[in-house]
């Protein structure tokens, strides 16, 4: 028995921590849609430096077009989150 617990509890943590940046996503793409922080359409700049339309969100990644050169970003939706963004959209 003792073997055995051990054996799911190594596995439990291994499983959580496989999953963290998963989650993060998850929970921040439930953010963003609950509090409508960025939705569809609206211009951004991240602190990075890139500017564009936010094209697409999903719950992994969220498509940030540039407006001049048609190229799409692809970052983890908990970028929006934790990083400082500007809303050039918003009233």
């Amino acid at each position: 028995m003792l073997v055995l617990a051990t054996a799911t509890g190594g596995f439990s943590i291994g499983l959580g921590l496989a999953l963290q940046e998963t989650m993060q996503n998850w929970f921040a793409y439930i953010m963003i849609r609950k509090d409508k922080i960025v939705v569809e359409g609206d211009r951004v700049q991240l602190d990075s430096g890139y500017n564009g339309i936010v094209h697409k969100i999903t719950n992994r990644v969220t498509y940030i077009r540039h407006a001049l050169n048609e190229s799409y970003a692809i970052i983890p939706t908990r970028n929006l989150v934790n990083a400082q963004v500007l809303n050039f959209s918003k009233d």
